[in-house]
């Protein structure tokens, strides 16, 4: 593994370049940190890659425009959403095959699994609900108004609670996972993107794409409590398993942000052009982040 540069706690030791009309959306490692999936949004593929040799070990042709990726509790099923199709895709990694398709609201973008993988949830960017998948029948049971344009979502490790991240509402629906009812509203900066949880549930991230901000949301009192200056249109964001660090990447500025939570300072790595998607290891050792265009890209950076 030759390593390309190294500065202050991270290397890039890798590059993976895909099909130049791929478009790399998001990238996200499975539960057991063998694999990385990548969705390919013009591709119409999600490309699986040995997470230790680097290797492109499968490529997975999707009837549709594959965004998002989530996994079951145990790693088995993948679940793709399809931008262009208003589609879910359940995908077995045992039998390598399309299990299911379900019909899903217009645009999907992220897709989520409950803690306790019973639902998955899929926020419905252009129709503005989320809908609710039963995982055992994979059938949808629920569709539910939450507000404009939702994108990020993350459950409550501990509470029945799902925070839905309004990118043209300018801030967080609250629902309760009894009845996926809307019980509350947080505001935040405009364009809310994408949303994490820590591990004890007391705080939330957020990334505002206009607004070039992540907020911290206090999720005891339901509000903003701060606000973490970064670069250019951050966009998906995901936090260190040590809930230490919050990486973010800067979808104009090409940069990836590594945000010290013990003091919020703010470190930035080049990234490729236009990055987009972001992931860990379980382990915390490897990031992950895609490359939307022109040169569609798959870096891979190891913290020393």
């Amino acid at each position: 593994m030759a390593i390309i540069w190294i500065i202050a706690g991270l290397e890039l030791v890798d590059v993976i370049y895909f099909r130049g009309w791929d478009y790399p959306k998001s990238v996200y490692v499975a539960p057991d940190g063998n694999k990385v999936y990548v969705a390919n949004l013009e591709g119409q593929n999600v490309v699986v890659v040995d997470a230790k040799s680097h290797r492109v070990r499968e490529r997975i042709e999707v009837p549709g425009k594959p965004v998002e990726i989530a996994f079951s509790r145990g790693g088995r099923w993948v679940w793709i959403t399809l931008l262009d199709r208003g589609e879910l895709v359940v995908y077995d990694t045992l039998v390598k095959g399309i299990l299911r398709t379900i019909e899903v609201g217009e645009e999907p973008k992220i897709v989520r699994v409950s803690p306790d993988d019973r639902v998955a949830v899929v926020a419905n960017w252009k129709s503005g609900d989320i809908s609710v998948i039963d995982t055992k029948r994979l059938e949808e049971i629920k569709r539910v108004k939450v507000g404009r344009h939702p994108r990020g979502m993350a459950f409550h490790p501990n509470r029945p609670l799902l925070y839905v991240a309004l990118m043209g509402g300018g801030g967080i629906a609250v629902l309760h996972t009894s009845g996926f009812d809307v019980v509350g509203f947080i505001p935040t900066e405009v364009t809310p993107r994408h949303i994490v949880v820590t591990k004890d549930g007391n705080t939330a991230y957020v990334s505002c794409n206009l607004a070039n901000c992540v907020e911290v949301i206090d999720l005891r009192m339901n509000r903003v409590i701060k606000s973490i200056k970064v670069k250019d249109r951050p966009r998906t964001i995901v936090l260190s398993p040590d809930n230490r660090y919050l990486y973010v990447v800067n979808y104009e500025s090409d940069t990836l942000g590594v945000v010290n939570l013990i003091d919020d300072e703010v470190t930035y790595y080049p990234a490729g052009e236009h990055p987009v998607g972001v992931d860990v290891t379980p382990d915390g050792k490897y990031v992950w982040v895609t490359n939307y265009f022109p040169r569609c890209s798959l870096y891979i950076y190891r913290r020393d």
